[in-house]
């Protein structure tokens, strides 16, 4: 049996380092990376076992390989992996991210274009005219200034730009696919992150754990959506400053006065367009119901995580005032300009 390539954190951080810096070719990266698929990391014994370790190691060799976004304030990300299940909703998270930026909480909103939706963060904060050439100085004066930025991967990550052919050409899910959430160049202190699997929930807390978060949650939808899900059961890990032993467990959206909905509710439109609409008007007030209970629910999340609030639901109620006092409108209003 061939040995692993890779098989705790100093392993898999020296060998992405070496990807980074141009030091393997690309024959060498598609080897690595058909050797570390999702589906090896998970069925692999040695890689199972060693799972958190691999990818932190590699996340953070990613991390310090991308171009540096400074802030004088602690950064807070909401970030999926991927993954919507049959619902193909709308940007939750980004529309989430909004809201919460809006409260002073300073959002480093890490993203990329659509890979598996039909319109990524970028794309749908694109349609809706935010400027996504902004340099990395910009990013940082827009967080200082706004409490928010939109992080572009494709801006900063340039190595990526090379290894994005290898993962097409490989065509099945690797290590990568995991990373975007955990490599966000601001080095955020808390975090929510979505997954695309049950089974990620617990290791990617872990990894957050690692990789020096303060507080963080990991959220699946059994719906499938990598965001808390209205549809459902919502299965999650978290962590605080106050409690850093891991706590697993579901909840359900009547536990936070939602009435359950079906998927069709928060399913998405046709294309960017559509999708950015309805962004605007959840934060318009037009929008009144399952896809603005979903935000409010996510958003909700995101203040506890942040501590910006002592609970979900008070994060709830703060992400409500956000909407129906136009502060989250406001926001969206001044990063367009």
């Amino acid at each position: 049996m061939q040995s692993p390539i890779v098989s705790n954190y100093k392993s898999s951080h020296t060998l992405f380092t070496e990807i980074f810096e141009n030091k393997k070719t690309q024959e060498e990266i598609s080897n690595i990376l058909t050797e570390l698929t999702l589906e090896n990391l998970q069925k692999n014994k040695t890689y199972s076992e060693n799972f958190v370790e691999i990818v932190a190691g590699a996340a953070d060799a990613m991390r310090e390989h991308a171009v540096p976004v400074h802030c004088d304030k602690e950064t807070f990300d909401v970030c999926g992996t991927g993954g919507s299940g049959n619902s193909k909703p709308f940007n939750i998270s980004t529309t989430s991210s909004l809201i919460i930026a809006s409260q002073n909480v300073c959002v480093a909103k890490h993203g990329n274009r659509a890979a598996s939706s039909k319109s990524g963060s970028a794309d749908v904060l694109e349609a809706l005219q935010l400027n996504l050439a902004q340099t990395p100085p910009e990013m940082s004066e827009s967080l200082k200034n706004n409490n928010m930025a939109f992080l572009f991967a494709q801006v900063l990550h340039p190595a990526m730009k090379y290894i994005m052919p290898i993962r097409k050409e490989i065509g099945v899910p690797t290590i990568f696919n995991i990373m975007g959430p955990l490599t966000n160049p601001s080095n955020p202190t808390r975090q929510v992150t979505g997954v695309s699997k049950r089974e990620f929930v617990l290791p990617m807390a872990q990894i957050l754990q690692k990789l020096g978060r303060k507080s963080a949650i990991v959220l699946f939808g059994e719906d499938g959506l990598d965001d808390a899900t209205i549809c459902g059961k919502t299965y999650f890990a978290q962590f605080t400053e106050e409690k850093p032993e891991i706590e697993q467990g579901y909840f359900s959206p009547e536990q936070f006065g939602f009435l359950p909905r079906i998927a069709s509710e928060i399913k998405g439109g046709k294309d960017t367009t559509e999708n950015a609409e309805i962004m605007l008007n959840i934060l318009n007030g037009r929008h009144t119901g399952a896809k603005r209970d979903i935000v409010l629910f996510n958003a909700g999340i995101a203040f506890y995580i942040s501590r910006k609030t002592g609970s979900i639901e008070e994060g709830i109620a703060l992400a409500e005032k956000a909407i129906i006092t136009g502060d989250a409108l406001k926001l969206l209003q001044k990063l367009q300009k």
